[in-house]
């Protein structure tokens, strides 16, 4: 018999061998993921968007700082240039009056953290949005 991961697959394959009465459970609400939806429906519609200003589309990237790792990868990460606080994406493109936009994506109950606090007020610093 296969192994099931949680007890909602347990309770979908008891019920189709026939089992009667078998309750199904809800799907577990995932955390976390409303930042990153958020964040994949920023870059489609700038995929869009670009070209009516006939902006490289690569100009705005992620930097990804986020997520979990496991220890090793986050040595090797740390060595390259990881960094706490940076923003989420970058627009390097210039304005009137500024270099290029960070970009820090929150939910509507997120809040930056110190260490965010700290990079959008040292990039405001050098002439950044």
């Amino acid at each position: 018999m296969p192994r099931y991961t949680t007890d909602r697959e347990l309770a979908f394959a008891r019920r189709a061998m026939g089992e009667p009465n078998v309750v199904i459970p809800p799907p577990k609400k995932k955390h976390g993921n409303e930042e990153s939806l958020a964040q994949q429906a920023l870059i489609k519609w700038w995929s869009v968007a670009c070209k009516t200003y006939q902006i490289p589309e690569r100009l705005l990237f992620s930097i990804p700082n986020g997520g979990r790792r496991d220890p090793l990868a986050m040595i090797f990460l740390k060595r390259e240039g990881l960094r706490p606080g940076v923003c989420d994406l970058m627009l390097a493109l210039p304005g009137k009056s500024t270099h290029g936009l960070f970009v820090e994506l929150k939910t509507p109950t997120g809040k930056t953290s110190p260490e965010q606090e700290q990079f959008i007020a040292d990039v405001r610093r050098f002439g950044y949005t």
